[in-house]
């Protein structure tokens, strides 16, 4: 642990509302950078980063940080986003039919197709495990690569080969039932 994580951790002891102002300070733009990668909503992530700050704050007598206050506190903001990504399961729709050129009396069936080919999709990714949901968005939404999702989920680039393999293989399965209904 480094010299001002330290510092931090035993200012607790002494003055916990200093000590809380220097946390805040010190670690609120690199958690608001670590969960807005995850959750690009300026809203969200900024309400995501207090709850961790007042986390903290709640059980700052009871912490037991070993390794380093830094990796504590990401690796909370990360629970946080998989807990508000759980809680919204909400997946953007990317799907825009009004922008293609099509025949009026094609359109509406083409909307119906579009719309139920989309709220399959959505069903499927939603049905996914959490973890594996939250790799697979970070990879095809945020368009991320394999070694950065790894870093900001601190996990291994095998694991995150894992989940997307596992999701698309899932997914590939639910298409195929959509196509064979």
């Amino acid at each position: 642990m480094d010299p001002k994580e330290l510092y931090i951790i035993e200012l607790f002891s002494k003055n916990p509302h200093q000590a809380m102002s220097r946390l805040y300070d010190e670690y609120y733009q690199f958690l608001y950078e670590t969960v807005y990668r995850i959750i690009p909503v300026d809203d969200d992530v900024q309400d995501i980063v207090q709850n961790v700050f007042i986390e903290i704050w709640k059980k700052y007598d009871s912490l037991n940080i070993q390794a380093s206050l830094r990796l504590y506190l990401r690796k909370a903001a990360i629970n946080r986003c998989m807990n508000h990504i759980r809680s919204n399961s909400k997946i953007p729709h990317y799907t825009h039919v009004d922008d293609l050129e099509i025949e009026p009396d094609c359109e509406l069936q083409l909307q119906i197709e579009a719309d139920e080919t989309e709220k399959i999709l959505t069903e499927a990714i939603d049905s996914l495990p959490l973890k594996c949901r939250i790799v697979f968005g970070l990879s095809r939404y945020e368009d991320m690569n394999y070694q950065k999702i790894a870093e900001n989920l601190d996990i291994s680039v095998k694991t995150v080969e894992h989940h997307i393999t596992k999701a698309l293989k899932l997914l590939r399965n639910k298409m195929e039932e959509l196509k064979n209904n």
